[in-house]
């Protein structure tokens, strides 16, 4: 899918050098395994929860360096994390019955 806009935003086609294919490859790579891994010792809820502060922390850090938000910008990324928090912890609290129904 995101192949298909490509076109709007690049004027060539050429691929990235070799290098950095494989380094974003050995980089993703080992966050999985690293997520796997925190899945195994707490639990999804746990990793869940540390996956939206990562993005907060990611978007902070940018924009104390100047970049600026729009107010639409701000408004997304505040319902798309806020409702990420919300689902998870209900998916908690929700009795087993339900579970099956609404978190899965």
């Amino acid at each position: 899918m995101s192949l298909l806009f490509l076109p709007f935003f690049e004027s060539n086609f050429e691929l990235p050098e070799l290098d950095t294919t494989i380094v974003v490859g050995i980089c993703a790579t080992g966050i999985l395994v690293f997520e796997l891994l925190l899945t195994e010792l707490t639990s999804p809820l746990t990793v869940s929860v540390l996956g939206v502060m990562h993005n907060v922390v990611i978007v902070l850090f940018f924009t104390l360096l100047g970049e600026r938000m729009s107010t639409g910008q701000a408004t997304a990324m505040i319902v798309a994390e806020d409702s990420h928090l919300i689902v998870s912890l209900l998916c908690v609290s929700l009795p087993w019955q339900l579970l099956a129904l609404e978190c899965a």
